[in-house]
């Protein structure tokens, strides 16, 4: 079946969905099979920015959550997999996502991206052990809590976890780790800098003595987590959406999850 381009810059086949309001600047949606769903709550409008999000196979989700800065993202998936990014992200550059062999990209809410960012969840060609014949590169997927900041061409692999409040430093490749919430990680290899500490959204390019006189001191505030009853781990929270069959129940799923609103869901104590 051929696709068909629309004038708000779509490429839809008939058998798959868009619900909430998009506007589209110099931004495109590519469907290539069936199924999937492209999902933002209702309410409020969503701007897509240079954006490109190509869904390559059947059956696939983007959850994209309100925010007021416009969404940078190239994305590429393809069969059953789940890219979900929560209310409030900021993005200077565009944000690269590549999702392959059925996994998943999840970010939470009020995240900060730099320029230059990749999420890439495959390597992806096969690597073998040459004395077992066994597979040794499976593709895994990678999941970022609330509140972390990533820096200028920092790059997240396949396994990659960060606790909300965490920051990874520029130019730094995070791959199968887990970051504790509330850490400074960097370095290729990145490695845990420095641990208890908070970060604030301001940007300080403007600013003069006197705004930075100000900032010198600053209690943690709604800026530190901890674990409590609403603490999930990152695996079972991703079972819990796959276990729906379909795109559009697990769009459901996560957006009846979103509204819940639990600061310390995606804590990772060290």
């Amino acid at each position: 079946m051929e696709s068909v381009t629309t004038p708000d810059g779509i490429q839809a086949l008939r058998e798959n969905t868009i619900l909430g309001d998009f506007t589209f600047e110099s931004a495109s949606v590519i469907f290539r099979g069936k199924g999937n769903v492209l999902l933002t709550p209702p309410g409020k409008t969503l701007r897509l920015e240079g954006a490109e999000l190509c869904f390559g196979g059947d059956n696939s989700l983007v959850f994209l959550d309100h925010s007021a800065k416009p969404c940078k993202l190239r994305l590429s998936l393809w069969h059953d997999s789940f890219c979900s990014i929560g209310k409030n992200t900021y993005y200077n550059g565009l944000l690269h996502v590549l999702l392959s062999e059925r996994t998943n990209a999840f970010v939470g809410d009020d995240c900060l991206f730099s320029f230059g960012n990749w999420l890439r969840t495959a390597d992806p060609h096969l690597i073998y052990d040459a004395k077992e014949g066994r597979r040794i590169n499976p593709s895994r997927s990678i999941f970022v809590g609330d509140h972390v900041w990533v820096g200028q061409d920092a790059m997240l692999l396949k396994g990659a976890q960060i606790g909300s409040g965490s920051i990874l430093g520029a130019k730094s490749l995070l791959g199968g780790k887990r970051v504790p919430s509330n850490t400074v990680w960097g370095g290729n290899p990145a490695k845990q800098i420095r641990k208890h500490i908070f970060w604030g959204d301001e940007c300080v390019h403007t600013w003069r003595k006197e705004n930075s006189d100000a900032n010198a001191q600053r209690k943690p505030g709604a800026f530190l987590y901890t674990a409590d009853d609403t603490t999930r781990d990152f695996r079972a929270f991703e079972k819990e959406i796959l276990v729906l069959p379909t795109a559009m129940q697990r769009g459901e799923a996560l957006l009846a999850f979103a509204q819940k609103n639990e600061k310390n869901r995606f804590f990772i104590r060290k």
